[in-house]
């Protein structure tokens, strides 16, 4: 993972899942005090999630095969360095595409065994 001197930045998918509160609370608390920079997807604009990260991007699905190629491009243009998806689509595309981040640094937060 790439260490900033501000801190980190992380990307957390499904800014409208139920569990983006815990998520981004925990990052913000987390037991280091390290900075963390919140950059928030999902596939729809309107969620309340959005007024909760530090910056928020629509996002096609992850079935579509713009996702990957959009994802990518968030991550480049906020310096992310490392991606934590909140949804279970989210998280077997990803883990399927892994390499195409960490070929450009960015860790992605799912199993080295691609989902099914």
């Amino acid at each position: 993972m790439v260490t900033h001197p501000e801190g980190i930045t992380v990307l957390v998918t499904g800014a409208g899942a139920p569990g983006l509160p815990g998520t981004v609370y925990s990052l913000r608390k987390n037991p280091d005090q390290r900075p963390v920079r919140i950059i928030g997807v999902d596939t729809q604009n309107e969620v309340a999630g959005r007024f909760l990260v530090d910056k928020f991007y629509p996002v096609p699905p992850p079935e579509d095969p713009a996702y990957v190629p959009a994802m990518l491009e968030i991550c480049r243009g906020e310096s992310v360095d490392a991606v934590l998806p909140q949804t279970t689509r989210e998280v077997a595309q990803l883990s399927r595409t892994r390499n195409f981040f960490e070929d450009e640094g960015i860790r992605v937060m799912v199993s080295s065994a691609p989902c099914r």
